[in-house]
C-alpha cells in the first residue's frame, strides 16, 4: 500500500510538539490508520530522541501501554506546558513592530502571541488597540487614531495600503525614467571598457578592503598593516603590490581626470587627495558603527554589533576589570579576523554551559518533592528477632518554634495510633523553616538488624576528592523524604508530638558532592549526575546547590583544592571564648 505523505522524526528546535502532533494526526487521515495502529505508529515517527524521553517520562510504565491521548499529553506537559496568562498576556502587551518589520509580519506575531492569552470575545478588539499602539510609523498610527469606529480589519487595511504607498518611491518608477546626478567635482577612474559610454556607472569599490558599500574614508581597515606588501591602509585581499602592469597600462596619474560622476578610490598614493575630495560624496555611508547596552553578569555594558561574527567577544583587560572572580576555561576554538588574521583566545567560561544544563533539566530544580521512580524499590526497616515496640510521650516545643514545627507537621500523615512513637528534635536550618527530626536512639535503633554493606568511612571520601580544584554540591530538596518506605516500615517510624502522632512515608539521604579532574571532566560528571536524577524522578533545592566552587563544606568539613579543614563554626565558640579570670572559671 502506497503511504500519502511523509512525517520527519520530532525535532523541538524546528516546530512545536501541538504542530507535529497535528501533522501527525492528518498523517493517519490521509492514510486511513485506524486507532488500533496509531500508537504504534506515532511511537515509530518520534524518533529514538523523543522515544526515549517519553520512555523516561512514563517509567515504571510503558509507552505501547498507554493510548494515543496520554502519551501525546505526557510529552506535551514536558515539551509545551501551558503558559502562564499573565506571563502570556504581558508579552503581548509589550509587543511593538520591529524595525524592518512589515505590518503584515507584525500582525502575524501578534496572533501568534494570543494563543494562550485568553481573550475570548475581545480577541479583535484588543488585537485592534496593540496593533496601533505598536506601530512604529506614527503617519499610519495618527491615520489609524482618527478612524471612528475602527475595527480590526479596517486597521490591518489601512496600515497595509500606507505602508505600501509609503515605500521608496524608486520602486514606482520606470526603468527608462532615471533621475540626473548632480554635478559634483570628483574624482574618477577612466579605465578602458568594452561597454558603450551610454552605458550606467561602474560601481565604486574601496581599494582598502576591496567592498563596494563605503570608500576609503570610511573603511575601518585603513589603519591595518597587509599581510602581503607590509604596508599600513589595506588589506591582503586588496593588495596591488604584486598585480603586473601591462604594456598598454597607464600610468596612476594619466588614469584620474575631473568629472561628474561617482567617486571611485584608487591606489595609497592618492589617498590624501581622496579623503579631501570625498567630502562631497552625497551618498550615505552603510558603515556606522551600532552599539547596543547589555548585560553580562548583571553588569551593564556597551557593546558593539556585528551581524556577521559568529562569537560574542570582550575585551581581555575588561574581563579582568570587571570579571576578575570569574574562572576561565581552556578553549580549542581559534579566531581569526575579517583579515584572516589569528589570535589567540584566552578562553571561554562554563558559566554558559553551567546555564544551558540546568535549563535543560530544570525539572530536577523544581519545588517540589520528587519520589524514586521505581515500583520495585521501597526501602525496609529490619529488626532484629524478639523486638518489642518502643512508646515514648512528645517533648515540649519551644513556643517560638512550635508555629514552624506546626506547619512542617501539617506535611507528615497523621495517625490515630500506635504501637510505636518517637520524641521529636526540631532543627532551625538556614532558611528559617524548620527540620523535624526523630530521635530515634531510644526507640528504633537499638532494635534495628545491621546491615553488613561495608559503607565508606569519611576518610575514604575525602581520599576521592584529593588532587581536585574545583567542587559542586548537589543538596537534595527536602532531603531525606524522596524514597518511599513499605507499609510495614511505616509504623515503627512514627513520632510523637504535640499535635499527636505522625508517620513517615519516606526514607532519607542527603547532599551529594560532584569534582573531577578538570572544568571539562567536572561538567560531564555533574550532567550526568542531573541526567540521572532527572532519569529517576528525584528534585534537587537549587538555591542550596553550589557550582564549580573553590571550596565547598561538606561533613562538618571545607575542602578545597589544598585538602581538608575543619569548619570554622565548629571551633568557633571555643576559639572566641573569653579567657578565664580566676580558678572558678
Amino acid at each position: 500500500m502506497t503511504t500519502i505523505g511523509k512525517i520527519d522524526v520530532f525535532d523541538e528546535t524546528q516546530e512545536s510538539w501541538e504542530t507535529y502532533v497535528e501533522r501527525v494526526q492528518h498523517f493517519f487521515a490521509a492514510n486511513d490508520v485506524d486507532d488500533n495502529h496509531q500508537v504504534p505508529t506515532l511511537l515509530s515517527l518520534i524518533g529514538s530522541k523523543t522515544y526515549s524521553l517519553l520512555k523516561d517520562l512514563l517509567l515504571p510504565e510503558k509507552p505501547a501501554d498507554k493510548n494515543f491521548d496520554e502519551i501525546v499529553s505526557t510529552l506535551q506537559k514536558h515539551l509545551n506546558p501551558k503558559p502562564l496568562e499573565i506571563a502570556e498576556r504581558f508579552r503581548f502587551y509589550k509587543r511593538n513592530q520591529q524595525e524592518g518589520e512589515s505590518i503584515l509580519s507584525y500582525i502575524a506575531e501578534l496572533k501568534k502571541l494570543t494563543t494562550h492569552c485568553n481573550f475570548g470575545s475581545n480577541l479583535e478588539e484588543t488585537l485592534r488597540d496593540r496593533l496601533v499602539c505598536g506601530l512604529s510609523n506614527q503617519q499610519i498610527q495618527k491615520r489609524l487614531l482618527a478612524e471612528s469606529k475602527l475595527k480590526f480589519s479596517k486597521a490591518v487595511d489601512i496600515a497595509v495600503a500606507m505602508e505600501t504607498a509609503t515605500r521608496d518611491p524608486t520602486e514606482f518608477h520606470s526603468k527608462g525614467r532615471e533621475e540626473k546626478p548632480l554635478g559634483l567635482d570628483k574624482l574618477t577612474l577612466n579605465r578602458p571598457s568594452n561597454r558603450s559610454d551610454s552605458g550606467p556607472p561602474s560601481t565604486v569599490v574601496c581599494y582598502r578592503c576591496g567592498a563596494n558599500t563605503h570608500v576609503a574614508t570610511e573603511c575601518r581597515f585603513k589603519k591595518e598593516v597587509c599581510h602581503k606588501c607590509g604596508k599600513r591602509g589595506h588589506i591582503q585581499r586588496a593588495c596591488r603590490a604584486q598585480q603586473s602592469q601591462g604594456p598598454g597600462r597607464p600610468s596612476p596619474r594619466s588614469r584620474y581626470q575631473k568629472s561628474s560622476n561617482a567617486i571611485e578610490t584608487e591606489p595609497d598614493e592618492y589617498g590624501h587627495l581622496l579623503n579631501i575630495l570625498e567630502v562631497h560624496n552625497v551618498n550615505k555611508s552603510n558603515s556606522d558603527v551600532i552599539w547596543v547596552d547589555v548585560k553580562v553578569e548583571n553588569q551593564p555594558l556597551s557593546m558593539e554589533l556585528d551581524t556577521g561574527s559568529a562569537v560574542s567577544i570582550l575585551p581581555y583587560d575588561m574581563f579582568l576589570e570587571r570579571f576578575r572572580d570569574k574562572k576561565l576555561e581552556k578553549t580549542t576554538t581559534a579566531l581569526k579576523t575579517y583579515t584572516d588574521s589569528s589570535h589567540r583566545n584566552p578562553g571561554t567560561t562554563t558559566q554558559e554551559k553551567l546555564k544551558n544544563l540546568l535549563d535543560t533539566y530544570a525539572e530536577v530544580f523544581e519545588a517540589k518533592l520528587g519520589t524514586f521512580k521505581s515500583a520495585k524499590l521501597k526501602a525496609r526497616i529490619t529488626f532484629k528477632e524478639g523486638s518489642q515496640p518502643q512508646f515514648r510521650k512528645a517533648r515540649q516545643v519551644p513556643y517560638s518554634l512550635r508555629p514552624k514545627v506546626e506547619e512542617e507537621l501539617k506535611r507528615l500523615q497523621s495517625e490515630e495510633w500506635s504501637d510505636w512513637a518517637t520524641p521529636i528534635v526540631p532543627v532551625p536550618k538556614q532558611d528559617g523553616s524548620v527540620r523535624i527530626c526523630g530521635d530515634f536512639k531510644g526507640t528504633i535503633n537499638p532494635t534495628l538488624q545491621a546491615e553488613q554493606y561495608p559503607l565508606p568511612r569519611i576518610e575514604d571520601i575525602f581520599a576521592h576528592l584529593a588532587g581536585r580544584k574545583k567542587f559542586s554540591k548537589i543538596d537534595f530538596r527536602q532531603a531525606y523524604h524522596q524514597i518511599e518506605l513499605e507499609e510495614e516500615s511505616k509504623k515503627p517510624l512514627t513520632i510523637n508530638t504535640s499535635m499527636g502522632l505522625f508517620e513517615y512515608i519516606r526514607l532519607v539521604f542527603d547532599d551529594m558532592i560532584v569534582t573531577g579532574k578538570s572544568d571539562a571532566e567536572h561538567m560531564a560528571n555533574l550532567e550526568e549526575v542531573i541526567r540521572r536524577l532527572h532519569h529517576h524522578g528525584l528534585r534537587a533545592n537549587k538555591s542550596k546547590c553550589e557550582f564549580f566552587k573553590e571550596k565547598i563544606t561538606f561533613c562538618g568539613h571545607d575542602i578545597n583544592s589544598k585538602g581538608l579543614h575543619r569548619t570554622t563554626d565548629k571551633t568557633a565558640a571555643m576559639v572566641n571564648a573569653p579567657r578565664p579570670q580566676s580558678v572558678a572559671e
